[in-house]
């Protein structure tokens, strides 16, 4: 007779987080099962049922590792910081208007001709900017911006403008990745 665990919520890690999941990868599959907590219209244990019929209902014979691994999951994963995490990768992404980067290198503002300068961001992207300068025989081939002709200003200093070609590659990628997404995959339509 299989044994009953309940969990006092107490025990449960990130009660406060406004977000709390459970999920099972079965071994060989590359499909993953994630069940969320959806508040207190939900015990925990019927958290734990759900991911395990789930499983069981598509991996005949994984639902009690399904079941133990959400209780495991229940007891030892701290929702809370992994919440924190999140919003955190969001706002870096929001912040350079994508994911973060390494290190940007960019011209010098005050001394146009002679240097470039490295920018390293700290903190995944969210802390500070160390600025570094480059010796001008590492750049002396780089091609300079201009603003205006092959360049615009951004918030953190230049953008390349792309040509007409560019341009209207990405707005045919756009609008047929909008389209795939939709559901409608590739219509053609002729004038």
């Amino acid at each position: 007779m299989p044994q009953m665990i309940i969990l006092q919520g107490d025990r449960l890690k990130g009660r406060k987080s406004p977000v709390i999941w459970v999920e099972y990868l079965p071994e060989g599959s590359k499909i993953g099962y994630m069940v969320p907590w959806l508040g207190d219209g939900l015990e925990i244990e019927e958290l734990c049922d759900l991911l395990g019929e789930l499983v069981e209902k598509y991996h005949p014979g994984l639902g009690q590792k399904a079941f133990e691994a959400a209780r495991e999951q229940l007891e030892t994963r701290d929702y809370a910081e992994q919440w924190a995490k999140m919003k955190a990768q969001q706002a870096a992404y929001k912040r350079w208007g994508g994911h973060p980067p390494a290190a940007v290198l960019q011209p010098d503002e005050t001394d146009p001709k002679a240097a470039w300068n490295l920018v390293v961001p700290q903190n995944e992207g969210l802390g500070e900017l160390l600025v570094y300068k480059v010796d001008p025989r590492f750049t002396k081939d780089l091609p300079r911006p201009e603003e205006g002709k092959n360049a615009y200003r951004d918030n953190f200093g230049f953008k390349a403008i792309p040509s007409k070609q560019e341009a209207v590659r990405r707005r045919w990628n756009r609008a047929r990745s909008q389209a795939l997404f939709r559901g409608m995959k590739e219509r053609r339509v002729e004038w």
